[in-house]
């Protein structure tokens, strides 16, 4: 885990330091010429072949996770699987991020830290985020994720999501979302840096780009989500053997899937998990 200061990272600290006279009611520019400064290089770099996964509780995830990420380990082996626990992002931002240590700090919800720490670890590493509640139904090499690009995912309502993320490290579309989570903090988690924060970025990138960049693909839900959010999945409980049988029935193109657990909020994530326990076995 390098957590040493790049040029890149010293830019992104610049552009959150520089957003904090914005406003969240305002889509101006933040800064235009320091988003200018991101060059080119990201045009040509790749997504590397690390997933990210936040447990706010510690490394360990509970059994049922452990056994989804485990899946996603077998089908892609030439993967890193990452867990990060709150003290290891605490540690992250401290390191790499000072700019944005208070707000990180002064947030009132381990969700609204889970949110922004998914755009830090995609900004500084790249590689992959997937929320934990989510699992592989073939390998990630499937997503076939193009170099320079920052790739989003809708949800079967057509909203883009924020539970799936694959991007190059030091993406300007991620310094952008970097630079808008100050000025957002006081808002609802939806729009403070949930998935409302990550469309509002997406519809005001092309302006706020200034035409230096561009680099965002979305990926229809069917290849990553499966069922709406407050639906249940396709995948019934998860078992190894409905996973097998989900991904036998499942379109060719389809990745992962998505069990919308809500693992960032306890009393909803065990609700889901009596309920898993409680099923009967397939």
């Amino acid at each position: 885990m390098n957590l040493t200061s790049t040029p890149s990272t010293q830019l992104a600290n610049e552009l959150i330091a520089a957003s904090k006279s914005a406003t969240a009611s305002s889509d101006d520019t933040v800064a235009p010429h320091l988003l200018q400064r991101v060059g080119t290089a990201w045009r040509l770099r790749p997504v590397p072949r690390i997933v990210h996964q936040i447990w706010a509780d510690g490394e360990a995830l509970p059994p049922r996770l452990a056994r989804w990420r485990r899946r996603c380990e077998r089908l892609s082996p030439g993967w890193s699987l990452r867990v990060w626990s709150m003290a290891k992002l605490r540690a992250l931002v401290d390191s790499l991020f000072p700019a944005f240590s208070h707000t990180f700090k002064s947030y009132q919800q381990d969700i609204k830290r889970i949110d922004a720490a998914r755009y830090l670890l995609l900004y500084h590493f790249g590689g992959l985020y997937l929320d934990s509640d989510m699992t592989c139904l073939r390998s990630l090499e499937a997503l076939a994720l193009p170099a320079g690009t920052v790739t989003l995912s809708r949800e079967a309502s057509g909203e883009v999501t924020n539970a799936f993320i694959g991007a190059p490290a030091a993406h300007p579309f991620l310094a952008h979302l970097l630079s808008r989570l100050i000025p957002h903090r006081r808002s609802n988690v939806l729009w403070a840096t949930g998935p409302k924060f990550v469309q509002g970025g997406l519809r005001v990138w092309p302006q706020e780009a200034g035409g230096c960049c561009g680099g965002v693909g979305v990926l229809p839900s069917n290849r990553v989500h499966g069922a709406r959010w407050n639906e249940s999945s396709l995948c019934g409980a998860g078992t190894e053997a409905e996973l097998e049988a989900c991904a036998a029935a499942a379109a060719p193109d389809a990745v992962t899937t998505h069990f919308f657990l809500h693992a960032w909020n306890p009393a909803a994530f065990r609700h889901h998990h009596r309920r898993a326990q409680d099923a009967p076995p397939p």
